[in-house]
């Protein structure tokens, strides 16, 4: 019989865990982000506002994100795995919160490294976008401030330079990065070692009272919830069964876990769900 029976208990445990997730690698990944920006502010002072924004250059650093969010992956999806191994065997401990890889099974580090470079390209892209686009947003802005109010090109460099510097942008995006990196990570590592352990396991959707970036809680989400709850009528499934995410805008979407990447970014940016299971 698991140690943890309830999907409160479960759900409870992996907020825990993605909160600790967020606090250690929010400031790293702001940071990251940071620099790039701090880049573009750079040759602004260098060449002038106009100028950085013709050569359309990309000021993302690829090596940086990705190599703190590998880690993530690796130490949060890893411990979560051994934990979740731990939560199935009753006669094993659990111990605290602690993604030092030094702790980790190989066998875990080499399945979330695997996961990783499956997704990393298409992670990266999208970062890579927002960065260049907030840039590129931010420097067009202050020409065109100065154009509405006859400022010289120092002044504009200026405002460009402070602008970019502020950091506010990253502020928010880091908390962005970190919240939907860390719940996708800790999931797969969930999912893994509920596929691996030899007893028959169900699973549940547990839905997050959070709102969408737009203000929205995803109600396909609180749908799905419901579905498999039986406490309220629903029906869990087997753990290789999927759930069928019937997402606004794109239909019904496969997914075997909350967070998991065939949801795309509608399903998965700053969601909070969790998946349960139960022996």
């Amino acid at each position: 019989m698991s140690k943890i029976i309830y999907p409160s208990q479960q759900f409870n445990l992996q907020q825990k865990i993605a909160r600790k997730s967020i606090t250690e690698y929010r400031p790293k990944i702001q940071e990251a982000l940071q620099h790039d920006f701090n880049k573009a502010a750079q040759l602004v002072h260098e060449l002038g506002a106009q100028q950085v924004v013709n050569q359309r250059k990309t000021f993302f650093s690829t090596g940086k994100v990705s190599n703190i969010l590998r880690t993530l992956y690796e130490g949060v999806g890893g411990y979560t795995a051994m934990r979740y191994e731990k939560i199935f065997d009753r006669y094993k401990k659990d111990d605290s919160i602690d993604f030092n890889l030094d702790g980790i099974f190989k066998d875990w580090l080499a399945f979330m490294l695997s996961y990783w470079t499956a997704y990393s390209g298409t992670k990266m892209y999208g970062i890579q976008n927002t960065t260049d686009s907030e840039i590129a947003r931010i420097l067009n802005n202050a020409i065109q401030y100065g154009r509405e109010h006859n400022l010289s090109n120092d002044e504009v460099n200026k405002m460009a330079i402070g602008l970019l510097k502020d950091g506010t942008i990253n502020n928010a995006r880091s908390l962005l990065i970190a919240r939907t990196e860390s719940h996708q990570a800790l999931s797969t590592g969930a999912i893994g070692a509920a596929q691996k352990v030899n007893i028959p396991l169900l699973k549940q959707w547990v839905a997050a009272e959070y709102p969408t970036k737009s203000g929205v809680p995803r109600y396909w989400h609180r749908a799905l919830d419901n579905q498999t709850n039986p406490d309220t009528g629903g029906v869990r499934l087997e753990v290789n069964q999927p759930f069928l995410v019937n997402t606004p805008d794109y239909g019904v979407i496969e997914m075997q876990y909350a967070h998991d990447a065939s949801g795309g970014a509608r399903n998965n940016c700053n969601c909070r769900c969790c998946t349960v299971y139960i022996a």
